[in-house]
């Protein structure tokens, strides 16, 4: 074994392992399968939940209001105003009824 005054620092050869590092190799592993699911292979997995009429809620947010516009006098904003309503008393809504 070598010492820290001889000048010369450890190697693999003198059987000393190293400390572990902050990522394990099942975050490596996780992190390579997510990769080759996700952006090598992103085709339908029938494993997958199907989609619920909440994953479609940004969408609509984001397309009724011009689409309204179209329809209706001033309805963009109209609809831009009731979208932000809605929000607004969710958020009232969950922050009274959720416990502290």
């Amino acid at each position: 074994m070598s010492t820290a005054g001889s000048g010369r620092g450890l190697t693999p050869e003198d059987g000393v392992r190293r400390r572990s590092s902050t990522f394990s190799q099942y975050s490596f592993g996780e992190a390579q399968q997510d990769f080759q699911e996700e952006i090598l292979d992103p085709g339908p997995n029938p494993q997958r939940e199907p989609r619920t009429w909440k994953s479609w809620l940004p969408i609509m947010f984001a397309s009724v209001p011009p689409i309204a516009g179209l329809f209706f006098k001033n309805g963009t904003a109209f609809f831009s105003d009731l979208i932000l309503l809605i929000l607004a008393t969710i958020f009232l809504h969950w922050s009274i009824t959720a416990p502290w």
